[in-house]
């Protein structure tokens, strides 16, 4: 887990690089992901990974306090510079999360008041850089969440693309339950690889949230298997976390990590890219250390 501090030390570094000097903003600024159109999405997993891991140590006494809140405290900052709306309510369920599966302790209090404060200094942070429009409120994140459309009219919304696709495309039961069938509704990076449902529907952006792409290929049923896989890690860390001698704080991280992996299906399709393996590396911790005990 040291490797990730000095990985998420090094993004850090060339986030602030690439908006103070280069100048890249929103979905530009990915940090040590690039520079390319929806990078910043492959930054905020990193960000969450990163927190949920030093607010469970800290937690568990296993962290200093300062340096949990430096890394929550950039976290934030560079959620402001790529302009991720989205991270300060990750943060919230992360926080309250990590309070809600780790023992009492004055400790918890200190960094649940720290923490709250500093996301209400880079909320104002985020009204000051980017100006009142992208003001920060419960009713903004709201209207956000349940928009109809992401970027455009004619494209799907985040949490309103199942009803549609299932209004639009999946007519019976047989297809509801288990969708048009696995890669009919995949895309590549070569032209020649899409597939036709891709070509006539690309417009709806369905690509770009997990939930919308497996509902469309694998239905109800496809959403609940991987619904169930977090769901099954959660229960199987939870069994864990007394059996494995003093990392106890692996199997929290698992299953605070599994709740955010459930709302990342919703929120984006990071979980099926190239930085989609580091969550999975993360939700394994509990089940590689056990193994490891056994074996020695």
């Amino acid at each position: 887990l040291y490797v990730l501090d000095v990985v998420f030390a090094v993004h850090a570094i060339v986030s602030f690089w690439q908006f103070f000097v280069l100048g890249y903003r929103w979905d530009y600024l990915g940090g040590i992901f690039g520079v390319e159109l929806g990078c910043n999405g492959h930054s905020l997993v990193l960000l969450v990974i990163i927190c949920v891991i030093s607010l469970i140590r800290f937690m568990n006494n296993e962290e200093k306090m300062w340096l949990c809140i430096l890394k929550c405290s950039v976290a934030l900052i560079i959620s402001v510079m790529a302009e991720l709306k989205a991270f300060f309510v990750f943060m919230l369920f992360i926080l309250i999360g990590a309070a809600a599966i780790t023992k009492f302790s004055f400790r918890k209090i200190y960094i649940l008041i720290s923490i709250l404060l500093i996301i209400t200094v880079a909320g104002s942070l985020f009204t000051l850089v980017w100006g009142k429009y992208y003001a920060l409120s419960i009713d903004r994140i709201i209207e956000l969440i349940t928009a109809d459309s992401y970027s455009s009219s004619k494209d799907l919304g985040r949490f309103t693309a199942l009803p549609m696709i299932s209004k639009s495309f999946l007519h019976d039961t047989p297809s509801k339950l288990f969708g048009l069938g696995l890669g009919n509704c995949d895309t590549s990076s070569f032209d020649i690889c899409n597939t036709p449902f891709y070509k006539m529907y690309s417009y709806l952006n369905y690509s770009w949230f997990l939930s919308a792409s497996v509902f469309l290929e694998m239905g109800y049923l496809g959403l609940g298997f991987v619904i169930g896989f977090f769901v099954l890690v959660i229960v199987s860390a939870y069994k864990k976390r007394m059996s494995i001698d003093g990392r106890a704080s692996y199997c929290q991280i698992a299953i605070l990590m599994s709740l955010m992996c459930i709302v990342l299906v919703f929120y984006n399709s990071s979980l099926r890219t190239d930085i989609g393996y580091l969550p999975y590396f993360i939700l394994a911790l509990p089940f590689i250390t056990e193994k490891g005990e056994q074996e020695e």
